[in-house]
């Protein structure tokens, strides 16, 4: 279990995250993780999807503002 636990990244690095999802494979054992018998390790693997989504659309959206910058 501890094992899994860091795999999911239990540090809560986001740029670590990142860069380990960044990899398909490693992405997919991460998704699988979300069935999990253990309450915890679903619990890690939650917490890095919805980081991974907040800076996606983070991201997202700074890329469309600086193609179409808000006029003032």
């Amino acid at each position: 279990v501890c094992e899994r636990r860091r795999s999911c990244g239990s540090s809560g690095e986001t740029d670590d995250q990142m860069r380990c999802i960044s990899n398909p494979g490693n992405l997919k054992q991460m998704m699988n993780l979300l069935k999990e018998k253990s309450k915890i390790i679903q619990f890690e693997a939650f917490h890095v999807r919805r980081n991974i989504v907040k800076f996606s659309r983070m991201r997202f959206r700074n890329e469309l503002q600086t193609l179409w910058p808000k006029k003032n």
